[in-house]
């Protein structure tokens, strides 16, 4: 029977991930930009290294990616009060871009829960948060959490 689950886990995934690339490539948009920009606008004027935490990114990486926001209009960055902090702030056209970006995520989503009632997408929320405090949790006793991040049962719904 684990078998069972654990295939359809990982194909159901990959089938999620696949249906929503081909729509972001389709309409020339980015699933980091969806993770940055939304980040952003639960967080406005964090410093960088938050922004990567709460990214669950590289610094590195997160900084090459704010480059291009930043060229495109979405994100600003400032000095902060500290030596050497950066405040990141997201502007009017990253809102707008995030927006679009909510419609793609929310047409795959409409696919996905066909057909489910809302006490059946509960009970799959409530069981995908258990396996993700699981993994955190047996992670952490092990001391491989290699992420930032909090359980998923204390993961904050978002603002927007």
């Amino acid at each position: 029977m684990l078998w069972g689950l654990r295939r359809l886990m990982v194909y159901d995934m990959h089938m999620y991930y696949r249906a929503l690339e081909y729509r972001l490539q389709q309409r020339g948009q980015e699933l980091n930009a969806f993770v940055v920009l939304g980040n952003l606008i639960q967080y406005d004027g964090c410093n960088q290294r938050e922004l990567a935490e709460y990214c669950h990114m590289r610094p590195s990486n997160l900084t090459n990616i704010m480059r291009r926001y930043e060229e495109r209009g979405w994100l600003r960055r400032s000095p902060g009060p500290l030596h050497r902090e950066t405040l990141v702030f997201v502007t009017n056209e990253g809102k707008q871009e995030f927006e679009s970006l909510m419609v793609t995520f929310n047409e795959v989503e409409e696919m996905m829960f066909a057909g489910f009632t809302e006490e059946e997408k509960k009970a799959l929320e409530k069981s995908y948060i258990r396996i993700g405090n699981n993994i955190y949790d047996a992670e952490l006793a092990q001391g491989r959490i290699h992420f930032a991040g909090v359980r998923p049962d204390e993961i904050e719904k978002p603002v927007i």
